[in-house]
């Protein structure tokens, strides 16, 4: 695969891209998820915690 073939990949129809182009993408969206999580949730939980034992 070369970089002209990258130009000529169709969002419409992943389930014919190349392996490697479909791994690298579901790749970007799961680490995306996860951190997405993380920021959105964990991270006000972690403060909380911090702040807990503190207190204690």
């Amino acid at each position: 695969m070369d970089l002209s073939e990258l130009n000529e990949l169709d969002l419409g129809n992943i389930a014919n891209w190349p392996l490697p182009a479909r791994i690298f993408v579901i790749s970007l969206i799961f680490f995306g998820v996860l951190g997405a999580g993380y920021w959105l949730d964990t991270k006000d939980q972690r403060a909380q915690l911090e702040k807990s034992e503190r207190k204690e």
